[in-house]
């Protein structure tokens, strides 16, 4: 509900306003309105073709995916039904952030498909950040701003650029039917053109780079543009640079730093490739407190002129949910040949530590979905340095009392059992082994079934 308030122009008295300020804080004025909340959706294994693809929702033209390349040459598809005709399309996979133990790639592929027809495909121009202001990679995948034709089914592939592993990525995908232009002069944050605001949670504006006459990079950007974002704390504000929005070949190679308000140092920053035809950049940022957030676009070479355009979406994330048998759904158990997801003797160079905490991410292996909510499992501790027993819990929670499996020292020993995953849409498991005076182990997982 919004209301107008139409008062004399006068000096108005005390009480008028602390009247005028409760009714501000009653009726939300504060600060911008909650952004839209999205639900993380999880791949549902076995995803590797279009046939199969894991579908994400694009309610109010957003959605996000999470999943993992858990072996070598694994894809996974990902399909957004009923895409409006004439929209443009802004896809981020970010493989910043903590990665499960024994995962440390983080290269990602991303490609959009039209049915069978591959439309653009990006291999480094995503800044993998996880959402902070630590940068792990800059070979994060991002599609930014191509415009899709035809209102139907679409895909995205998302693969290990090489023959190698990621462990947990995040999709981030907007949708977006209407643009701005840039309003000159925008050169500082005083004068900068709105992208988002209190209301409007997502917006594009078509700007244009003139050329830097000088041919030192020791002089300064003389006409950067400034856009600005607000954001709630908690919020997540993705951000995508499209070089080419005409996508007739001619790219403009451009950078951009997402400021807070009163800070003179970039939170961080994006930078487009080089030679690039379709230069593009993307990251996502948590938001730290309710405030504005710049975008400074420049240059990113003397010389450099054309169009391009920035996106920004404020939302909030859901995480994912799983049902449980204590929400009222009773969970069916799937039986699976014996498959091993873990061998720590052939995943790392040394044994594991006594007390180290290990997370394995189950989901996406062997066929287990990373819906599943349970795993029925073989454990094996082999050549242990000593005395101890073995703790096994969902990676998302703390360290339980309960021993699944107690050792001797030099002894391999087994057991059957059934432990729950984490319930964040990673479906992870953690394991700690304690050893009398310390030592070391290696351990294996063998799974033999899963419930769902």
């Amino acid at each position: 509900m919004e209301f107008a308030f139409i008062m004399e122009a006068k000096k108005p008295s005390r009480g008028w306003l602390l009247y005028i300020v409760s009714w501000t804080v009653l009726l939300g004025f504060t600060g911008p309105r909650l952004a839209q909340a999205i639900e993380e959706t999880p791949e549902a294994e076995n995803n590797g073709t279009s046939g199969s693809a894991t579908v994400l929702s694009l309610a109010g033209g957003r959605a996000l995916g999470i999943g993992s390349i858990g072996m070598v040459g694994d894809l996974d598809y990902w399909r957004l039904d009923n895409v409006p005709a004439g929209s443009r399309l802004w896809a981020f996979v970010d493989t910043g952030g903590t990665q499960p133990s024994g995962f440390f790639q983080r290269n990602s592929m991303l490609t959009l498909f039209d049915g069978t027809t591959e439309i653009e495909r990006d291999d480094d121009d995503g800044t993998g950040n996880g959402g902070d202001t630590s940068v792990e990679t800059v070979l994060a995948s991002v599609i930014a701003g191509p415009q899709l034709t035809s209102g139907h089914t679409y895909y995205l592939q998302v693969k290990h650029f090489d023959s190698g592993t990621i462990g947990k990525y995040t999709l981030s995908v907007v949708v977006t039917t209407t643009s701005s232009s840039e309003s000159e002069d925008n050169n500082t944050r005083a004068v900068a053109d709105t992208l988002t605001d209190a209301t409007t949670r997502v917006g594009v504006i078509l700007g244009r780079i003139d050329s830097w006459p000088s041919t030192s990079f020791a002089n300064p950007d003389p006409d950067p543009d400034y856009y600005s974002i607000v954001a709630n704390p908690g919020e997540v504000i993705f951000v995508a640079l499209d070089g080419d929005p005409e996508r007739d070949g001619v790219g403009t190679n451009v950078n951009f730093d997402l400021y807070r308000s009163g800070s003179l140092k970039a939170v961080i920053s994006g930078r487009s490739s080089a030679n690039d035809p379709k230069p593009g950049e993307g990251l996502s940022f948590t938001a730290t407190s309710s405030q504005k957030y710049f975008v400074r676009v420049s240059r990113s070479s003397p010389g450099v002129n054309g169009t391009y355009s920035v996106m920004a979406a404020v939302h909030r994330i859901e995480p994912y949910t799983p049902d449980t048998v204590t929400s009222g759904h009773t969970a069916d158990f799937y039986t699976l040949s014996p498959c091993r997801v873990y061998d720590s003797r052939t995943a790392r160079v040394a044994p594991l530590n006594a007390d180290e905490i290990l997370t394995i991410p189950i989901g996406g292996l062997c066929g287990i979905p990373m819906a599943a909510t349970a795993v029925a499992l073989n454990l094996t501790v082999v050549n242990p340095t000593g005395d101890g027993s073995l703790a096994v819990w969902p990676g998302n929670l703390d360290v339980p009392d309960t021993t699944a499996l107690s050792f001797r020292s030099a002894v391999t020993r087994a057991s059957n059992t059934v432990v729950g995953l984490a319930a964040d849409g990673f479906a992870d498991l953690a394991v700690q082994a304690t050893l009398a005076a310390g030592g070391t182990y290696h351990f294996v997982v063998d799974v033999t079934g899963y419930f769902e």
